[in-house]
């Protein structure tokens, strides 16, 4: 069997990151929601200062570190936070990103106007789940190839 360090690294990394991002969304939902109609942006994009949130989310900046890091995405439609995690491949100098984007909201210009239905991130993926859907993959994959190879001369498509 080949060496799974990167893919434990990977796995270890996804599952963080979703931890997180869920736990993010249940707490930014309870600040946001009394915020829905409200101005809650300045016009440079920043969360207003007046309201309760920027609290929240200055102690949440500052929960970064090496190995996880959480930003406001910059969107003039969404309000949405990233959670970036990143995990040392064993036996290796490399390591592994990964990326959860949480959406709390949407924005109406610098109002929000709603608030994103509640979500979950998978956090339990395992090493061994992984590489069972690859190899599933592969078989569907060559079912699929198989089958485009016998629609020829005629493609999956006319015109």
């Amino acid at each position: 069997m080949k060496n799974t360090n990167t893919l434990k690294a990977k796995v270890e990394a996804v599952n963080e990151a979703n931890t997180c991002a869920n736990m993010l969304k249940r707490r930014l939902d309870k600040v946001f929601l009394p915020l829905v109609g409200r101005a809650i942006v300045k016009s440079n994009g920043d969360l207003l200062k007046s309201t309760e949130a920027w609290q929240i989310t200055d102690e949440i900046h500052g929960s970064n570190s090496r190995s996880q890091s959480i930003y406001r995405s910059a969107s003039n439609y969404s309000l949405a936070w990233t959670v970036k995690t990143c995990v040392s491949i064993e036996d290796s100098h490399g390591c592994v990103y990964h990326e959860t984007t949480v959406y709390i909201g949407k924005l109406n210009g610098t109002i929000l106007s709603g608030i994103d239905p509640e979500s979950h991130y998978k956090t339990d993926y395992t090493v061994d789940d992984i590489i069972e859907r690859r190899a599933a993959y592969v078989i569907a994959k060559k079912a699929a190839d198989n089958a485009y190879s016998d629609l020829f001369p005629f493609g999956e498509y006319d015109g």
